[in-house]
């Protein structure tokens, strides 16, 4: 059954007499005693549309009118009073999307989004024992230096020792030979992304790290050197560098409810000390 034979039925069923138009408006299209008129359709068709497609995007918006009308019909016909009830619903809606609005706005214009590096400090050094690693995670030198190098006694000697002054050797060996020196800047890093650098498979990384400080591999084009300073496993307490994003979040949210919460109560006593409110008690009625 197409939707101008339910039309029909419709109409034919609910009414008895036909309703009329208001005075003076054009009606496109009527559903029971709900017009849609001229004026509805404006700004429907943009400018500069030929004029087939301006009808076709005409009827097709009439099209969909009728039927919302028509599906409106059927759910009140349908729905319990309880049911039908949406204007609380879309009062509190209103309220709700008014609000968050304007918390927005003064978000944006009063927060201050500055999050310093000693405020991050210090929130980690009260808090680091909720922030768990889900990672293995290591300082470590990496080297990788090619198979024809005739230095592997000397970059063994300096990755080793890894003082400042081999450190600073490794470095300007591995600029100037086709290596590869990281260090991470002796910050910490997923030990998964190091050992993507290393041609082995690791079936325990924990047993790994607990086992073995230096590792040497090497494949048929080149030589890999290992060297693991610290290491953390799955679960233990995260460094700052890995929770650093998470912290500062943090400390936004926490600023954000201080100063709505500082606004709101500033209304609220504003309010009270203007008798701009008040509150009817039992004592009222007595």
């Amino acid at each position: 059954m197409n939707w101008i034979r339910i039309i029909a039925l419709l109409l034919i069923f609910y009414s008895c007499s036909e309703p009329e138009a208001e005075v003076g408006k054009r009606a496109i299209a009527r559903v029971f005693d709900v017009f849609l008129y001229e004026e509805d359709l404006e700004g429907i068709v943009p400018d500069g549309v030929l004029p087939k497609d301006s009808i076709d995007l005409t009827a097709g918006f009439v099209d969909d009118w009728i039927k919302t009308q028509l599906l409106i019909k059927k759910a009140e016909m349908n729905l319990s009073a309880e049911q039908k009830d949406v204007e609380q619903r879309l009062r509190e809606y209103r309220e709700n999307l008014l609000i968050f609005k304007y918390r927005d706005k003064l978000i944006k214009q009063k927060l201050d989004t500055v999050i310093l590096e000693h405020q991050i400090g210090e929130y980690y050094n009260k808090s680091s024992s909720g922030f768990k690693l889900g990672m293995n995670v290591v300082k470590a030198i990496f080297v990788k230096i090619p198979s024809s190098s005739s230095a592997k006694f000397r970059i063994r000697h300096w990755y080793m020792k890894a003082d400042k002054a081999s450190i600073a050797k490794l470095q300007e060996y591995c600029e100037n030979n086709n290596g590869e020196y990281q260090d991470n800047n002796g910050d910490w890093m997923s030990f998964s992304e190091l050992l993507k650098k290393i041609p082995t498979r690791i079936s325990s990384q924990g047993k790994l790290l607990r086992t073995k400080r230096f590792f040497e591999l090497d494949d048929s084009t080149d030589n890999y050197f290992v060297n693991i300073l610290e290491y953390k496993l799955k679960n233990d307490i995260s460094p700052l560098v890995f929770v650093r994003g998470n912290i500062k979040e943090i400390l936004l949210k926490k600023r954000r409810k201080a100063l709505i919460d500082s606004v709101e109560n500033a209304l609220f006593n504003n309010a009270f000390k203007n008798k701009n409110f008040e509150i009817f008690g039992n004592e009222t009625n007595k």
